[in-house]
Formats: C-alpha cells, sequence, structure tokens
C-alpha cells in the first residue's frame, strides 16, 4: 500500500515511478520495481547495504546477463551517479521496462542497448516455467 501510494504521488509529477532513496541519498528501489542500470557492459543494482526487498525478476535478470557473458554487481549510488545510463525498472508484473526519462535527474537517461535482448529471453525464461 505504501508502494502504491508513493507511485501515485510520483504520477502527479509526471512520472511513472518513485525511487525511494536511503537517508544519505542513495538508490535503494522503486515504489513498485526495482532499478537496475547498466554501467559499459556490467549490469548494476543497489548493494545489500540498502533496505531493499528481494526481488525474483531481479535475481532472474542477473542471471540472465551472466549467461550472456555479462558481468554483475551491486554499488552504492546517488541518482545524479546514473545520468546517461542504460537503465531498466523490473517486476514480476511488467518484466523489464526502460526508463526512458527521469524526472528531477537533471540530465538524460541512455540510450537502450540491451533492452530487446533482455525481454526476449526473460518472455523465453517465463515460457520454459
Amino acid at each position: 500500500a505504501y508502494g502504491a501510494s508513493l507511485r501515485r504521488k510520483s504520477n502527479l509529477h509526471g512520472a511513472d515511478e518513485a525511487i525511494i532513496l536511503s537517508h544519505d541519498g542513495f538508490v535503494v528501489e522503486g515504489a513498485l520495481s526495482s532499478l537496475v542500470w547498466w554501467e559499459n557492459e556490467v549490469l548494476c543494482a543497489p548493494d545489500d547495504s540498502t533496505r531493499w526487498l528481494p526481488s525474483v525478476t531481479r535475481l532472474e535478470v542477473f542471471e540472465l546477463a551472466n549467461q550472456a557473458g555479462y558481468s554483475t554487481r551491486t554499488t552504492r549510488v546517488k541518482p545524479a551517479d546514473l545520468i546517461g545510463l542504460e537503465l531498466w525498472l523490473l517486476s514480476s508484473l511488467t518484466g523489464i521496462r526502460p526508463v526512458v526519462d527521469w524526472v528531477n535527474l537533471g540530465g538524460p537517461v541512455g540510450a537502450q542497448k540491451h533492452l530487446e535482448s533482455f525481454q526476449r529471453r526473460l518472455k523465453l525464461m517465463a515460457s520454459e516455467l
């Protein structure tokens, strides 16, 4: 219920999702999704120093990345660190959604270079279940 409330408030500001930050300004997760990003050819997500809810979809996407030969890592970032990077929101309901704009980020998001192949892989994985 709290996540849905945050998302509704973000909608009032022109955003589809709210990103939760820690008390010291580091990215934790989305209100109803997990945020991941690409730094060069490494798929990244918030590390365990932030209090985020475990995400099955995040685990699956990280596994797909490893199977495809990509490195993955977890780290701490502030929103400004994500300027110009390929960003995704993950959820079990919607799969992988690209972030196409970030209200109040202060800069552009990056091109979606990996999105199509990972969406296809995730659908294949789901159909095998």
